[in-house]
């Protein structure tokens, strides 16, 4: 028996049960002295003293009465504690399934959000992480065991992580879509400017292309009166020189 309290005491952590394993070897202790102390009274036979037997028997019965009450107590608080136990691994299946379904939920959102160019449903992704953390704080007191502790710490550690290479992302794409729209308009802009110029251009080459050709004709109109006037003059000099040739020829015939 001593054996298997030892075992037991072994496996067990919360201090009221390891305060009744104690309780239980001290009680079997003193009842196998009291029983050694009475088998050695009753050798002596004749000269046992009846005083010394009812003694040790009262005493067996007391520490008889202490192991079993403590046995039962102890029995009892395993049961409550196995069915609490019970209670909260099912909670700890809940809370860990929550945290999967978050996460695949966010993993997911986050390539939509890639593939459609969508920063809302990246922000949805975000909060699904923000979500999944909260979950993290109710699972922390749950767990006891030091590399479930670990386990959960390293999770939740890439769990922010990630979270935080999101907001990154998204804080990116944000100004480059920004910087997009700036683009664009500088475009339609540059587009309006040209048109415009496109027609200041064609407005100013129409009327430099009237003005030659008023000039032209103005040109035209002078030289051709320029032409006239040469003409005329020519032909005036040319009755002076003749007759000033053939005066002087019939004078002398």
């Amino acid at each position: 028996m001593k054996q298997q309290i030892a075992s037991i005491k072994a496996i067990v952590r919360h201090p009221a049960d390891i305060e009744d394993l104690r309780v239980l070897l001290e009680t079997l202790n003193s009842y196998l002295a009291a029983v050694n102390k009475l088998n050695a009274e009753m050798l002596k036979g004749a000269g046992a003293s009846s005083l010394v037997l009812d003694r040790l028997n009262a005493e067996m019965a007391s520490e008889g009465d202490r192991f079993s009450t403590t046995t039962e107590g102890f029995l009892e608080g395993q049961v409550a504690d196995l069915g609490a136990n019970i209670l909260m691994r099912i909670k700890k299946i809940g809370w860990i399934n929550d945290i999967i379904d978050l996460g695949n939920s966010a993993r997911i959102n986050n390539f939509k959000s890639q593939a459609l160019r969508d920063p809302g449903t990246m922000q949805l992704a975000i909060g699904r992480v923000e979500a999944m953390d909260a979950v993290f704080t109710e699972l922390d007191p749950s767990l006891k065991d030091p590399q479930d502790r670990a386990l959960m710490q390293e999770t939740r550690a890439t769990a922010t992580a990630y979270r935080d290479a999101m907001k990154d992302y998204l804080a990116t794409f944000l100004k480059l879509q920004d910087l997009d729209k700036s683009r664009t308009l500088s475009a339609e802009k540059a587009a309006e400017l040209a048109v415009l110029l496109a027609t200041v251009a064609t407005t100013e080459a129409e009327r430099i292309s009237k003005e030659s050709e008023a000039s032209l004709e103005e040109a035209s109109s002078v030289m051709v009166i320029g032409l006239t006037v040469a003409t005329l003059v020519g032909l005036g000099l040319a009755i002076f020189i003749s007759r000033s040739i053939t005066g002087p020829l019939q004078q002398i015939i």
